[in-house]
């Protein structure tokens, strides 16, 4: 990924990529590099996507880092669209209509918009509402690597409806290893 994209790349442990210092198509082009789905399992890298635009309530991100969950490789094509990844961090590069929460340079992470956008890109569709602001001390890979895990987490402990925790709850985390289990071991 790291040559494909053209980056000096950093990986640290295996959830996070990052994009390096200057992500972002050749100038005066609207192209751009990323990974698209091919089907479930089935990902390649295009190197003349084009730059995707900001609609209502959305934000472009200048991706800095993203990282691949299981989701981003076993989900068919029809599911979750051409684009892959959806952790990413990223400097808010434009800002669509009804959007006030973000400004153009604002450091952010969350998950890039399903069926339209992927992380593994040098520019990423977010949904602002998915997004938050990223703690100047919050490494790039270390944000976009936390934020599916983290939120199935949290979801399933949380969700009333499907006997999620309350406080005070005990709670027993049985193979606690990849994202999955790491994620709620530090919850708990």
């Amino acid at each position: 990924l790291d040559s494909f994209m053209g980056r000096r790349g950093s990986r640290r442990g295996s959830v996070g990529w990052s994009m390096g210092p200057e992500p972002g198509p050749v100038p005066g082009t609207s192209l751009m590099k990323c990974a698209v789905r091919l089907g479930a399992g089935n990902i390649t890298f295009a190197d003349k996507e084009p730059v995707p635009e900001p609609t209502n309530y959305t934000v472009r991100l200048k991706v800095k880092a993203a990282s691949l969950n299981p989701i981003d490789y076993k989900m068919p094509k029809m599911s979750l669209g051409r684009y892959v990844g959806c952790d990413v961090a990223g400097v808010v590069d434009e800002v669509g209509p009804g959007v006030t929460e973000f400004a153009v340079g604002d450091e952010v992470f969350g998950v890039a918009q399903f069926g339209k956008s992927g992380g593994i890109a040098e520019y990423s569709i977010c949904e602002a509402k998915m997004l938050a602001k990223k703690p100047e001390n919050l490494a790039w890979d270390k944000a976009a690597g936390s934020v599916v895990t983290y939120i199935t987490a949290y979801g399933a402990w949380t969700d009333r409806a499907k006997g999620g925790m309350q406080k005070g709850d005990a709670v027993l985390v049985i193979g606690a290893s990849g994202g999955g289990g790491v994620a709620p071991g530090q919850l708990a």
